[in-house]
């Protein structure tokens, strides 16, 4: 087996740019700096920051950006929810601890979405998040509650 250097990146921590450069020739390669995305992750940035989660919010802002305009029913709105809203950020969930603040507009994209039908409709929410959230069989909607989700993704 032997290494692809033009699929290769060269990264240095703490070292020139004209020494990285150098050495990225000599290696017949290209070099980047820190942080770079892996398989879609970022790298090397700090996951407190909202600069890092903005992809996934945007993401999910424009999933909901093609079913605004339709009707749909509150089962309707549950059911793209569950299956892909909360399934989302479920990948960068695995790898970093999301920031209360990012959670928070997550949950509130979701809200508005089941309330309101859109983004950033504000419309009276008829019962407690935390009540739809609970599962079925407990009378409520079986929401997952990302807070959780992301935790228990960490603890594996």
């Amino acid at each position: 087996m032997k290494i692809n250097f033009v699929k290769s990146k060269l990264y240095g921590l703490n070292v020139e740019d004209n020494f990285l450069a150098a050495a990225a020739t000599y290696f017949n390669c290209s070099y980047d700096s820190i942080p770079f995305k892996l398989l879609g992750i970022p790298v090397g940035a700090n996951s407190r920051r909202q600069a890092t989660w903005k992809p996934i919010i945007e993401s999910m802002k424009k999933r909901l950006s093609s079913w605004i305009g339709r009707n749909l029913s509150i089962g309707g709105r549950v059911t793209l929810i569950n299956s892909v809203l909360s399934s989302l950020p479920l990948y960068f969930f695995s790898f970093y601890k999301a920031a209360r603040c990012v959670i928070n507009q997550l949950l509130r994209i979701q809200r508005n979405f089941l309330w309101g039908g859109g983004m950033e409709d504000k419309k009276l929410w008829w019962v407690k998040w935390t009540h739809v959230c609970l599962p079925k069989e407990k009378g409520g909607l079986g929401v997952r509650n990302l807070e959780l989700s992301n935790l228990s993704l960490l603890c594996k």
